[in-house]
């Protein structure tokens, strides 16, 4: 099997590229809080999305439940 030509410079290019960028990434020092929002959720729930879905600016969190498809909650 013959390589592409230009490959081998693409993969070590490419190899180069993460090498620096691990070299050069800094560590993020980042606080979360965690806050229960339901404290009673649906049954088997098989999704959970966040996102602005109403345009007012503030997330709004979604989540559906497996049970016949008939459960489910958005904040």
């Amino acid at each position: 099997m013959s390589a592409v030509p230009g490959q081998r410079q693409t993969i070590i290019t490419a190899g180069a590229c993460l090498l620096l960028a691990i070299l050069l990434s800094q560590p993020v020092h980042a606080q979360f809080a965690n806050v229960i929002i339901d404290a009673n959720p649906p049954r088997e729930p098989h999704c959970k999305s966040i996102g602005d879905i109403d345009g007012d600016g503030y997330i709004d969190v979604l989540t559906a439940s497996s049970t016949n498809y008939t459960e489910g909650h958005f904040w």
